[in-house]
């Protein structure tokens, strides 16, 4: 959530499997709008890669992983919103805001992001990134799952205005694929969930399996069952913490 038109009230931004980004603005009695496409400077919806095309009724340009998801960030440091796009095939990038903190006007020529010199591709792609400081030093980082269910930390080593990545860092590995454990195309959330001053992190994820069998004569399961948990990872206080 963040305040996208700049009237003092948090508006929701996300992504959409479609390929798009929407956001919807939040009205003065606390209530939501109808969703509206982010649309680049050129009036155009502002798309990564493939997309479905709702005139033609498929989807285009489907060689390139399609945008999942949308963040805004003030990414240089401007005092307006820009947007960070992640994509299915694992990859990051940005659209600056040429605009202003009223009426945005979201750049068409989209920026790639790196870490570690080598542009962002999370293993087994469905890259939905949040930026939060998770080291503590001050500058937002990355955080994103993926679609095998592994985490990933990318460290902001970059300053105000000019962010650069070092190479991405596992937090959680991916899925076992045990059903008491967590699962894949994970989603992230980075926050103090038990307000001990060390930020935690929060996973959701999905996971399919063949029922067991009910009947000892069964062939097989009954079918396939299916499941979204969240899951809570607390962060350990730094070992030279006096608490």
């Amino acid at each position: 959530m963040a305040d996208f038109d700049g009237d003092g009230r948090k508006d929701l931004i996300t992504g959409c499997y479609e390929g798009g980004s929407y956001w919807l603005r939040r009205k003065a009695d606390g209530g939501f709008a109808r969703p509206e496409p982010v649309l680049g400077k050129d009036g155009e919806r502002l798309r990564v890669g493939g997309f479905w095309d709702d005139t033609a009724r498929k989807w285009t340009n489907m060689e390139k992983g399609h945008g999942i998801s949308a963040i805004p960030v003030d990414w240089d440091d401007d005092g307006d919103l820009d947007l960070v796009l992640g994509t299915t095939g694992g990859e990051v990038f940005v659209s600056r805001n040429e605009g202003d903190a009223k009426k945005a006007a979201f750049a068409t020529e989209l920026l790639q992001v790196a870490a570690g010199g080598t542009p962002i591709r999370v293993p087994s792609g469905h890259c939905m990134p949040v930026a939060a400081d998770w080291d503590g030093d001050g500058r937002f980082d990355l955080v994103t799952g993926s679609s095998e269910g592994s985490v990933h930390w990318f460290r902001n080593t970059g300053k105000a205005g000019a962010p650069a990545f070092a190479a991405g860092e596992v937090l959680v590995p991916k899925s076992s694929g045990n059903w008491d454990a967590p699962g894949q195309r994970t989603q992230v959330a980075v926050g103090d969930y038990d307000g001990d001053g060390h930020v935690d992190l929060l996973v959701g994820d999905f996971l399919s399996r063949q029922k067991p069998k009910t009947d000892a004569k069964a062939q097989s399961g009954g079918g396939s069952e299916f499941r979204g948990y969240v899951w809570l990872f607390r962060r350990a206080p730094p070992k030279s913490a006096s608490r």
